[in-house]
């Protein structure tokens, strides 16, 4: 997505008493094919997740928005909920 966006920073904004960065996206492509579309993105400064989205069209009217409300990030699961053990009976295979 990077390699075919534009991203800059508009400032920081508090959004949700949370302190965020107002980014603008818009596609790198010009010309007739190419999207005429801008967005705005608030990212969170602490936990770098996007809080919210607004979509714009070539004439700067709102066409899309989503919030995101009460975040909640490492909220207590256990690391070992995401270790991965090989089920007996498995048979391993390897590539190289």
């Amino acid at each position: 997505m990077l390699n075919d966006t534009n991203v800059s920073l508009l400032g920081v904004e508090k959004l949700d008493n949370r302190e965020t960065y107002l980014l603008n996206t818009n596609p790198k492509e010009t010309g007739k094919s190419a999207a005429q579309y801008y967005t705005k993105v608030w990212v969170d400064k602490e936990t770098w997740m996007p809080l919210k989205y607004e979509m714009y069209d070539s004439s700067g009217n709102l066409t899309a928005k989503v919030e995101i409300w009460d975040l909640k990030v490492n909220s207590g699961i256990p690391d070992s909920e995401f270790v991965f053990n090989i089920p007996d009976g498995a048979e391993i295979k390897t590539t190289g």
